[in-house]
């Protein structure tokens, strides 16, 4: 499974996160990811974390609609690590806009990271939601979720 997280665009634009966490990466060779809103329950991140040890690819995804009826443009940067707190993260590895907007303070869950890479719309519509099976791409059409569970459609169960 990987994370798969909605950027909505009153919050940050998508290519200015691109740019603010693939900077820290480059400078500092990884970089974290603060994810607001609800805490990551904890059998899913110890999944998440036996999956990387395990060697899997595990992915985050971010992506935000750019055009109204379902056109999102998409990112991926493959999880190294996966902390509930930030006293688990290193503060030189976060963009400089997390003390402005205060995501240090407000993040449930921050994930470790290397560089993002843009994601073709082919792969970003072979992600489907790990619970339901659905596209990916068709939730997020309809829904307002910002955060899910997606596998590729591969390798799902």
């Amino acid at each position: 499974e990987h994370v798969f997280l909605r950027i909505p665009k009153e919050r940050k634009n998508i290519d200015d996160f691109y740019r603010a966490h693939n900077e820290v990466s480059i400078a500092r060779g990884a970089v974290w990811v603060g994810v607001t809103g609800a805490c990551l329950a904890r059998d899913r991140q110890s999944e998440l974390i036996q999956q990387i040890r395990g060697g899997a690819r595990t992915y985050l995804y971010v992506a935000q609609m750019v055009k109204p009826g379902g056109v999102f443009v998409a990112y991926r940067s493959k999880i190294s690590e996966i902390v509930s707190s930030s006293s688990g993260i290193d503060p030189e590895l976060v963009p400089e806009y997390y003390l402005r907007e205060d995501i240090i303070n407000l993040a449930r869950f921050w994930v470790r990271v290397n560089l993002f890479e843009k994601v073709g719309s082919g792969v970003f519509r072979s992600l489907r939601v790990a619970q339901s099976g659905k596209r990916a791409a068709d939730v997020l059409k309809r829904s307002m979720l910002s955060r899910m569970f997606v596998s590729e459609a591969t390798h799902q169960r």
